[in-house]
């Protein structure tokens, strides 16, 4: 999730979300969690921000924050199978069965094939939910 197709990025948008990137390697999660809150005020509307930040809030244990953040890049970028499926491992976390297993039938419904969300409903088999 760290570009956008057919998009350009503001330069400054780039900058810092190198710097929270180079934050989030080096294992300082809190303070790239401040440079990418900061980045998701400023540009609401790019959905690598908001998965980023997902990643990072999940690294930090606020996995409610990472839902939530994965959501907006779900919304953002409907067609991301890796901001689907990190919403789907989130809401699961969370014990949001429902709203995990309808992220995942979203996806499939309207995207190509998904090799991981079919490893995963491989795995998953016995605890998933009947067709609607």
């Amino acid at each position: 999730m760290t570009s956008v197709k057919n998009k350009a990025r503001h330069p400054a948008l780039e900058r810092d979300f190198e710097k929270a990137t180079r934050l989030r390697d080096a294992g300082k999660l809190s303070e790239a969690a401040a440079v990418l809150v900061s980045l998701a005020d400023r540009y609401p509307e790019d959905a690598p921000v908001h998965g980023m930040l997902g990643h990072v809030y999940d690294g930090l244990g606020k996995t409610r924050e990472a839902a939530a953040s994965f959501r907006r890049a779900t919304d953002l970028a409907p067609r991301s199978e890796l901001a689907s499926i990190s919403l789907f491992h989130a809401l699961y976390e969370l014990g949001d069965l429902d709203a995990a297993f309808a992220e995942m039938r979203r996806f499939k419904r309207t995207q190509r094939p998904s090799p991981e969300y079919d490893l995963l409903i491989n795995d998953l088999k016995e605890e998933l939910p009947p067709e609607e």
